[in-house]
């Protein structure tokens, strides 16, 4: 089932919330936000790897593009 896009702001208070408080577990964090655990653990994972919270874009960058040369 698909739901509305969580905002960035959310994204970021989630993220806190389970990196700073002593005992947070990505269940109880799932619980305060009322969201899944699953999303908590790809937000605090995202947030480790890349450094951000920010959502992937989405649909291709290069639609299109006829190279000139080839024609």
């Amino acid at each position: 089932m698909l739901h509305e896009a969580i905002s960035n702001d959310l994204r970021q208070r989630i993220v806190d919330h389970y990196s700073t408080v002593a005992g947070a577990t990505l269940s109880s964090t799932s619980e305060l936000f009322r969201v899944g655990r699953a999303t908590v653990n790809r937000l605090v994972q995202r947030y480790h790897r890349k450094g951000s919270i920010d959502p992937d874009k989405h649909g291709r960058l290069d639609k299109f593009k006829i190279d000139k040369a080839w024609l």
